[in-house]
């Protein structure tokens, strides 16, 4: 009898070659099938995303903004493999990492990682790139890559004009130069949110933005960009409204305080059109526990008591069992159809597994084993 199933890797959504031997089912997941060891490794990159309880490394989720071509928004990727070190030339290392999974097309998570491990990643980089005899196809990012080996050789110390010192140095002049005088003193006794738009105001001001876990992501509306290059459009509007249309300081921090910021930004022309963008700005010092536990998620730290239970960790009894959870719910953070707010709509209502599954679709293993994780106090009627 022929087999109905088809090769995941080989088939791409058509029938299975004749030739071939009967693909088999993946041991762990049972949700896709492969002919041979050798497809299932080449796709393991792909579908490591989509296997419940396997483990993903960071090296996955580098492999994954190379093939999507979007900056990596897991914050130990950003800091294993240069992103976090390079700052705002972090679409230099996607580039480069882009050229280098060009040169070697077989190139696999698991490569790249034992490369680090071993101390040997800049020299595998270069040995790739040294191959090419004309300089044209080495790119743009290889030879500021040789400029730059430090934000990939952590022995290398960071360069002067690029450290934390530098960093701070440039948002005090960027703050004086747009207030006309040094706020230092002051600030010290400014209340929390207006040390926030101070925050989020430099921060545009030098060509960066807000990232997971500093005061004023969520509240200035960072929260709802699906990737790191939607933060940094949003970061470009800020920008546009203090350099271009010329914002006073303290109009910024009214419409913070106010809960109109997204009027402000639509009155200067500068507000983006993004997904829950203005529901988010419109809220004052209360928000969706949802926007906390994606937070939570891209920067890998222990969420708020509201994440916890709204979203079951608080069931949890092993770091195995908290560890599903969160590739569970990072796992829905770039999928199609995911939609923040739904998640919250189904958190209250107590369907979270319903919800997900119809996101990740698990087998029914999978299903009863989170459904005890999942629980949650609501519906509270």
């Amino acid at each position: 009898m022929t087999s109905t199933l088809r090769c995941a890797y080989e088939g791409i959504g058509e029938d299975h070659p004749k030739d071939y031997p009967p693909p088999k089912l993946c041991a762990n997941c049972r949700k896709v099938a492969y002919c041979s060891r050798d497809c299932q490794v080449d796709d393991w990159d792909y579908h490591v995303f989509d296997c419940p309880g396997a483990n993903i490394s960071t090296a996955h989720y580098l492999m994954k903004a190379i093939r999507e071509d979007l900056m990596p928004t897991d914050a130990q990727t950003c800091d294993d493999w240069g992103f976090t070190r390079a700052g705002p030339d972090g679409n230099k290392i996607l580039g480069l990492f882009q050229g280098l999974r060009i040169l070697i097309p077989g190139l696999r998570a698991h490569d790249l990682r034992i490369w680090k491990k071993k101390g040997v990643l800049v020299q595998k980089i270069k040995e790739e790139f040294e191959r090419l005899d004309s300089p044209y196809a080495k790119g743009k990012y290889y030879p500021w890559f040789l400029q730059n080996k430090w934000v990939l050789d952590t022995s290398l110390p960071v360069p002067p004009e690029r450290g934390t010192e530098a960093v701070v140095r440039r948002m005090k002049a960027a703050s004086i130069a747009y207030v006309g005088r040094d706020m230092s003193e002051e600030m010290q006794s400014w209340s929390e949110r207006r040390q926030e738009c101070h925050l989020a105001c430099v921060s545009a001001l030098t060509g960066s933005h807000l990232a997971p876990h500093s005061p004023g992501w969520v509240s200035f509306g960072y929260c709802v960009a699906r990737d790191s290059y939607e933060e940094m459009q949003i970061g470009t509007c800020y920008k546009r409204l203090f350099q271009e249309r010329k914002c006073p300081f303290l109009d910024f921090c009214d419409a913070h305080e106010n809960a109109s910021m997204f009027a402000l930004l639509k009155k200067y022309g500068v507000a983006p059109e993004y997904r829950h963008f203005e529901h988010v700005l419109g809220q004052s010092t209360v928000h969706e526990s949802v926007w906390d536990l994606k937070e939570a998620l891209l920067s890998e730290q222990t969420p708020p008591r509201s994440v916890l239970v709204d979203y079951g960790f608080v069931n949890c009894r092993s770091n195995e069992e908290h560890a599903r959870l969160v590739d569970v719910y990072k796992g829905m953070l770039h999928k199609p159809g995911f939609d923040e707010m739904d998640l919250h709509a189904a958190c209250i209502k107590g369907d979270i597994l319903k919800y997900a599954d119809g996101i990740l679709k698990f087998g029914a293993k999978e299903k009863k084993a989170l459904a005890q994780l999942m629980k949650n106090p609501y519906p509270l009627y």
